[in-house]
């Protein structure tokens, strides 16, 4: 029985468009000249779909160590779905805890008849990849890591950084306070060193006392850090949407003016931003474009196994709200 598969290698066309033309999506971005040849070679080749034993092809979505409940990774995945489904493919999700019980319960589904392809997201780590490759499995890393030769599709984070801080020093403001999770994390140490790289191209000297950690990721609790230590700033730089909020409305709660008083920036998310009163201003990348990336990138991996592992780039851009004003002290 001829599969959809043997018409791709025979046309040297994609699996996808295979699939798009035979399954008949109305929507599909495919040229009338490559409709016609897929429909011809199925034709002679004798294609039969009434007879087909064929399973959708599915892509497993492994997001690692984190929640489907963190903005970022719902809106990610709902991108995914459906340019997915666009491409006649199907999404399954599960998570991945770093035991050894869990990488066995990813490599299990990851082997299901079907599984073409996977999307690792989240705090992943070098074993996990490794389980993969030993599958093996064609896969794409989406965000920050320093793990060498995978496909890895990540948003710029360094000139995330450099926009945000830069922005608010446009607007007169160099006591920048920098909220942010642990700094072992890659995306917050890049974060910061294109703040700091802010501050260096205006020859404007770094306070260490206007970073703040928080292992717990709550921008409120700085906020109170803040006040105890009795550190001044009339801005705060957040390396996330959550601990932007968690900040903007800390400060509120005390009374104070938002941006009028303090003008507050986050990198990443768009979403629970936009519900604050005032809104959030972020800087984020597109979660389409970045969901296309990284499904293009698939493709191409899964069409050839063997191909260079590549890393792309996506650059972020401001979103312009309402929490953010000129300094006017």
């Amino acid at each position: 029985m001829i599969t959809k598969k043997e018409i791709a290698e025979k046309l040297g066309v994609s699996r996808t468009t295979v699939s798009l033309v035979l399954n008949r999506k109305p929507d599909a971005r495919i040229s009338e000249q490559t409709r016609k040849r897929v429909l011809k070679a199925a034709k002679e080749l004798g294609y039969r779909p009434e007879e087909g034993q064929e399973l959708p092809d599915l892509i497993c979505y492994i997001l690692c160590n984190r929640k489907l409940d963190v903005p970022h990774y719902y809106e990610q995945l709902k991108k995914l779905e459906r340019i997915a489904s666009e491409r006649g493919l199907r999404i399954i999700f599960i998570t991945v805890d770093h035991d050894q019980s869990e990488y066995t319960k990813m490599v299990n589904i990851l082997k299901s008849t079907g599984v073409k392809g996977a999307v690792l997201a989240g705090d992943f780590n070098q074993e996990i990849v490794q389980r993969i490759q030993q599958i093996p499995l064609p896969f794409v890393a989406s965000g920050v890591t320093n793990i060498e030769g995978i496909n890895v599709v990540a948003p710029d984070h360094f000139n995330a950084g450099f926009d945000a801080a830069n922005h608010l020093l446009e607007l007169g403001h160099k006591r920048i306070a920098f909220f942010t999770g642990e700094l072992y994390k890659l995306t917050h140490s890049k974060i910061l060193a294109g703040y700091r790289r802010a501050y260096e191209t205006r020859n404007l000297k770094f306070d260490p006392a206007l970073v703040q950690i928080s292992h717990a990721e709550r921008g409120d609790d700085l906020v109170q850090r803040m006040k105890e230590l009795g550190i001044d700033y009339t801005a705060i730089l957040a390396v996330n949407e959550k601990m932007g909020v968690d900040a903007l409305n800390e400060l509120k709660m005390e009374g104070k003016d938002i941006p009028n008083d303090v003008s507050i920036i986050a990198i990443g998310g768009d979403r629970s931003g936009l519900h604050c009163r005032p809104k959030l201003s972020t800087v984020v990348a597109q979660e389409g474009a970045s969901a296309k990336l990284i499904l293009d990138t698939l493709e191409q991996n899964i069409n050839n196994y063997n191909m260079k592992p590549k890393k792309i780039v996506v650059q972020c851009t401001i979103i312009h709200r309402e929490s953010t004003s000129p300094y006017s002290g």
